[in-house]
């Protein structure tokens, strides 16, 4: 069910400190995406690595996979489930350590990534987003194809050169590619026969 909408100076992000995998690079970057995507809408939030170090009336955001212990009863209190299978992701409002929490799970690495980008997309395209974090509708999903894959194809130095040497530019959209859950990516290089002349085969 959806919680109280608290106030934007009192919001907390909480590393399950337990969990082995909200410490793996992945998914401090896509933190980080968070953060980034509610300081640009005015939240600015503190992380934690234990519930007990937040304020007890604090909007409480809680990162952890299915198996730690606090996305559990998280879930149970909700009556939800993440499944155990690859990259599987939930957002979820329940009860952990006594207290209100929304929580980003994951089933891997990846389906904590998906999460939190989730999350931040919906903040960064809400007209109130301080209504996101109060009364988010619970998500839960798994992926119906295991493998989505992109191709960008690099064929003339003209026209390529540009985008290819521009680290900006590729920071933008992998976290694009990302955020959409794309999970594989394929730079080609080559000759490309987007408008073929006179090609016989």
């Amino acid at each position: 069910g959806a919680g109280p909408i608290l106030p934007l100076d009192a919001s907390a992000l909480v590393l399950d400190a337990d969990d082995a995998l909200t410490g793996k690079p992945p998914v401090l970057w896509a933190v980080e995406q968070l953060r980034e995507a509610l300081k640009a809408r005015g939240i600015d939030v503190r992380v934690a690595s234990r519930l007990d170090q937040t304020p007890p009336d604090s909007e409480c955001i809680l990162v952890g996979s299915r198996g730690s212990a606090l996305a559990r009863q998280a879930l149970e209190s909700a009556g939800a489930s993440v499944a155990d299978v690859p990259e599987a992701l939930g957002l979820v409002r329940g009860q952990a350590g006594n207290r209100s929490v929304l929580l980003v799970c994951g089933s891997d690495v990846r389906g904590l990534v998906y999460g939190l980008l989730e999350l931040a997309d919906r903040v960064a395209c809400s007209d109130e987003p301080s209504a996101v974090l109060g009364t988010l509708e619970r998500t839960v999903e798994q992926p119906a194809n295991p493998i989505r894959s992109v191709a960008r194809l690099f064929s003339s130095d003209v026209e390529d050169k540009g985008w290819f040497y521009d680290k900006k530019f590729w920071q933008r959209y992998l976290t694009m590619l990302a955020a959409q859950r794309f999970n594989r990516f394929n730079l080609t290089l080559g000759l490309g026969y987007n408008a073929p002349r006179s090609v016989p085969d």
